[in-house]
């Protein structure tokens, strides 16, 4: 079981719940101004502090092949970015921004820049970590007020885990299925066979590109799309590859009435589809996403789902094993960090998520996920099984405290080795006070 320690149990005995639901037309609160009410520079961002503490597990060998790994602890079980230590305290993101409407007289054009301070994927990259990291620099033209063509660094027309602002979502980690399907690390092979390691920062679901997206209504109705054609590069601008992606998106609301901007009262179903490259040793491979979604929200109680597939190029995960000196706090990665990617398998997934808001300070949600990884080739396998409780507490509008605590485990049905490593996952406490200004 998971062992909380005295500094974390302190937290937790003043933690409350917030009110984190979230229903939203992404594309339009992301990438457009309101008429008329534009500042010329509005400066905005959040700052998220946290502690996590995952149970630390000893592998524990069921079959010959992992008897040397018994006792060993996992990569997969240290605390992110860093993944050195099972514990600890961390800024995770603290974003500053500028957004708005340069020529006050003309609302035809806005724009949003966004940079990431903080500590995590996004600024620690293979070279070593970046004091600051550009996330959003884009640039909006509105052909009317109801269709746009936005062009820059943005966030790409997915799911709505994948799309909606994270200082908005009741959970503090995604869920496995967008995690290792959506939020892209881009790879170089190892120097060992079936090893690779990372290249620049994470993809942050973001790329650089041009998007037409619009909206339009039909009473109650309304009608969101989007056609995004950019690089297929992630959040580092340069492209290497010469390959483009194409995401296609579309959502039909049935408007509740109440609420406004992410909190608007809704019943949303969407779909979207992402194809393109990627280059990996030398060769090029397809790379498609896409999927589906639900989301309910009447202003007391949340429902969301999604059902995500993923062909070719799908990540498989950290080097599992932690070096041989490695302690029960320290971790000792191996030198290649990543496996290769399954560069022509397949994966889906999906979750459900319930929220219910108590009082204007307190809400709670439950979520569960699975991810079922590599599905072409039985040894590569994985398959992930998740749950997801949150509570928090809202001091104010701006500022929450937020207590995750994941249920995590892990297969590898038809690799007895790989499945003794992967049983290993540990549970994860997550505590997290953010400040949005």
């Amino acid at each position: 079981m998971l062992k909380i320690r005295p500094i974390a149990l302190a937290t937790l005995m003043t933690l409350g719940t917030t009110t984190g639901a979230q229903a939203a037309n992404w594309l339009v609160l992301q990438g457009t101004e309101a008429p008329g009410t534009a500042k010329r520079a509005h400066v905005w961002g959040f700052i998220q502090f946290e502690y996590s503490q995952i149970d630390n597990k000893k592998i524990k060998s069921t079959v010959p092949a992992s008897a040397a790994l018994d006792g060993r602890y996992i990569v997969p079980n240290q605390v992110a970015p860093d993944l050195t230590t099972h514990s600890g305290f961390n800024i995770k993101r603290a974003r500053i921004g500028v957004r708005g409407n340069p020529f006050p007289l003309d609302n035809k054009l806005n724009y949003f820049l966004l940079a990431e301070f903080g500590n995590n994927g996004i600024t620690n990259t293979d070279k070593g970590r970046d004091f600051v990291k550009v996330t959003d620099a884009s640039i909006t033209y509105n052909i009317t007020p109801n269709h746009h063509l936005r062009a820059g660094l943005f966030r790409l027309p997915m799911g709505d885990e994948s799309i909606q602002a994270i200082f908005i979502s009741p959970y503090i980690n995604y869920t496995a299925v967008t995690n290792q399907l959506l939020l892209e690390r881009f790879l170089t092979p190892g120097t060992a066979p079936g090893k690779a390691n990372r290249v620049g920062s994470v993809g942050a679901f973001r790329d650089t590109g041009v998007e037409l997206f619009g909206t339009f209504t039909r009473g109650k109705w309304e009608h969101s799309y989007a056609l995004m054609y950019s690089n297929g590069n992630g959040i580092d601008m340069n492209d290497t590859d010469g390959n483009r992606d194409t995401t296609l998106y579309w959502a039909s609301t049935w408007l509740l009435g109440g609420g406004k901007k992410a909190f608007r009262h809704e019943v949303k179903a969407y779909l979207w589809r992402q194809d393109g490259k990627r280059l990996y040793n030398g060769s090029n491979y397809n790379r498609t996403r896409q999927g589906v979604g639900i989301t309910w929200f009447d202003g007391r109680y949340r429902i969301m789902g999604e059902y995500i597939e993923a062909d070719g190029m799908i990540f498989n995960g950290l080097n599992p094993v932690c070096g041989a000196s490695s302690t029960a706090d320290h971790c000792v990665r191996p030198a290649d960090s990543f496996n290769a990617p399954l560069t022509k398998d397949r994966a889906n997934g999906w979750y459900v998520d319930l929220g219910y808001i108590i009082n204007p300070r307190w809400d709670v949600s439950v979520r569960y996920d699975s991810l079922d990884r590599g599905t072409k080739t039985p040894t590569a396998l994985r398959e992930f099984r998740n749950w997801t409780l949150a509570a928090q507490y809202h001091f104010n509008k701006k500022t929450r405290l937020a207590l995750n605590y994941e249920i995590r485990n892990a297969r590898a049905p038809h690799a007895p080795k790989a499945d003794d490593i992967v049983g290993a996952f540990g549970n994860r406490l997550t505590v997290q006070l953010q400040a949005v200004f």
